[in-house]
């Protein structure tokens, strides 16, 4: 084979690279689909009003809550005393959140005792999960900060901040009031969760007229970190607006 021919060969056989890449990612993301769940809850009239972008495929479907999860460790660790409610710890649980930082909710796990907080699980947040948690639910260390085996709707992860949000149990507020963050001159409180080819973010944001509650969830099969910031920016356009 000649230098020309080769030079010819490796042309095509480049640009057919170039197209099976480029089908590849349009596949990928012509199937994309993103759930965006929504509560405001307007002073006024003291109502609630949902809306939701979501389809049924992933309505119906459980999944996990991953790091949101993080949020019921916190909790435990204030009803238990392991954190105390001074300004310095909530300024660290702050910072513990936003990174998402596992070895610190880890630690605090194993301060708390795993089966004091399975039964704290069972008795406070109750209503929160509608199910007995065991723990079967959780095989390792590890599992506890994305919630284990456990799987839920994502109609019951948005409820879990709507009742976040109204809940005026001490150690609830003092982990809510944790979740602080701001961004582009927005203030609301808000976590990350990624885990199992789930990408949420959820938060409450405040105006002098509502409560706005917002999940959003972008679902991942292979790469969870463009789907873990695109979830976050969605979050950000619509608490925005």
């Amino acid at each position: 084979m000649t230098i020309k021919k080769i030079n010819i060969f490796m042309t095509i056989k480049k640009k057919y690279i170039f197209i099976l890449i480029f089908l590849h990612f349009s596949f990928l993301y012509a199937k994309e689909e993103i759930c965006i769940l929504e509560t405001n809850y307007y002073f006024s009239i003291q109502q609630f009003f949902n809306k939701e972008n979501c389809p049924n495929s992933i309505l119906k479907k459980q999944v996990s809550s991953g790091s949101i999860f993080k949020i019921f460790i916190a909790s435990a660790g204030f009803y238990f005393q392991v954190l105390t409610p001074t300004k310095e710890n909530q300024e660290i649980l702050n910072q513990k959140f936003i990174v998402s930082d596992n070895p610190y909710f880890i630690d605090l796990i194993k301060k708390i005792n795993k089966e004091k907080f399975i039964n704290f699980l069972n008795k406070e947040f109750k209503e929160y999960f509608n199910k007995n948690i065991t723990i079967k639910d959780f095989p390792d260390d590890f599992s506890f900060v994305y919630g284990g085996k456990l799987k839920f709707y994502p109609k019951e992860i948005h409820q879990w901040f709507v009742k976040l949000a109204f809940d005026n149990k001490e150690f609830i507020q003092l982990v809510f009031q944790a979740l602080h963050h701001k961004e582009d001159s927005i203030s609301f409180y808000g976590k990350s969760g990624t885990w199992g080819g789930a990408a949420w973010y959820c938060g409450v944001g405040q105006s002098k007229e509502n409560l706005k509650i917002i999940c959003v969830l972008v679902p991942y099969t292979f790469e969870w970190k463009p789907a873990k910031e695109k979830a976050y920016r969605v979050f950000l356009e619509y608490i925005k607006n």
